[in-house]
């Protein structure tokens, strides 16, 4: 199952996507090891093998060890990587 998360200092925005669809935005939780483990025993249950993928930043170094440890697949994606359409601004 694909997870996106937008990864700040103190909470993670969770979205989940299902094979058909656009992602739907699933929680917010705490930034913390507890939290993350909660989130991945939740979401595992589905039947389908959890990837997790987010934005590159001072925090996600960390979280990409936690999923490591929980046998978590994460893809860690570099900002200047992520599409944008023309006359986006950032």
């Amino acid at each position: 199952m694909p997870v996106g998360i937008g990864a700040h200092k103190a909470t993670l925005s969770v979205a989940v996507a299902e094979e058909l669809g656009q992602p739907v935005d699933h929680e917010r939780i705490r930034n913390n090891p507890e939290a993350v483990r909660k989130l991945v025993r939740g979401l595992d249950g589905a039947g389908t093998p959890l990837v997790v993928a987010y934005e590159a930043g001072p925090t996600g170094y960390a979280l990409h060890r936690q999923f490591s440890a929980l046998g978590v697949e994460s893809q860690v994606t570099a900002p200047s990587m992520i599409p944008a359409r023309a006359g986006d601004r950032v």
